[in-house]
């Protein structure tokens, strides 16, 4: 009758499971947590937190880098399904709102990261230059699942 006065009454109409990405962003995020650890590969992610511009990197550091996206092959095939899913909502446990936690958020920062090494690696080539536009474009469609709905 009246206007909603709780963030629960404002929350969005649920997403149909199978429109929503949610499901398979999770499977995601913890294939990448499991199989792309700094244990496996502690020189990729050395360089990756290092803060070394890409262009300083040694072929040796690049052969490592390239280890690392070649064994997340699994997880651009998740990546992939996700992204063709029209919306994202994750169930999450409001019932103390203050206090919500979103560890989706390091999933899609665990993710999107390799996705641009991607990109930067294949495009130093000509041939290369498909994979890192479609690294691009799967980076822009997986930041496009972080809208109003995905953590509501």
């Amino acid at each position: 009758e009246g206007k909603p006065t709780s963030y629960l009454d404002l929350r969005p109409e649920p997403i149909p499971y199978e429109e929503n990405a949610a499901p398979v962003l999770k499977a995601l995020f913890a294939w990448v947590a499991a199989n792309a650890t700094e244990q496996q590969f502690p020189e990729a992610f050395k360089m990756e937190s290092s803060g070394v511009a890409f262009v300083d990197w040694t072929p040796e550091q690049k052969g490592e880098m390239q280890k690392l996206l070649a064994a997340l092959g699994p997880a651009w095939t998740l990546l992939e399904e996700a992204n063709a899913k029209p919306g994202c909502q994750f169930d999450l446990d409001y019932s103390d709102f203050n206090s919500v936690l979103l560890p989706e958020v390091a999933g899609f920062q665990r993710v999107s990261k390799p996705l641009w090494h991607r990109a930067r690696m294949s495009s130093e080539t000509p041939e290369g230059m498909p994979d890192a536009l479609q690294a691009v474009a799967d980076c822009l469609k997986l930041s496009g699942h972080l809208d109003s709905r995905t953590l509501v």
